[in-house]
């Protein structure tokens, strides 16, 4: 048995991503998906945009080891392999808008 060997969280988190029952509502599509915190959101769009742990640190005002730490659990809540297919993940599902049609600075 996973729990009596220590497996707990591992379980829990893959509850979280299994897809739900048909017919029951997505909770994940739209908005605030996966459980992403606003901070996270924020670390998504300058993600998204390309930028680098060092420019999104620099840009939100916090340290570089801050900017990996918010990368790395974006990548775990989204279940996303790699920085490439979470910003296509959050487009895609709406929780940010494309970059690319945003106008340049």
């Amino acid at each position: 048995m996973a729990v009596s060997t220590g497996q707990e969280r591992l379980l829990r988190l893959l509850d979280q991503v299994v897809a739900p029952r048909v017919g029951e509502p997505d909770e994940r599509d739209g908005p605030g998906a996966s459980g992403l915190t606003p901070r996270e959101v924020a670390v998504l769009r300058l993600l998204a945009a390309g930028s680098s742990n060092k420019e999104i640190a620099s840009g939100l005002k916090i340290s570089e080891n801050t900017a990996a730490n918010h990368v790395r659990s974006i990548l775990l809540k989204t279940g996303a392999a790699n920085r490439t297919q979470v910003a296509m993940l959050a487009v895609s599902r709406g929780w940010i808008s494309d970059p690319a049609s945003s106008p340049a600075p």
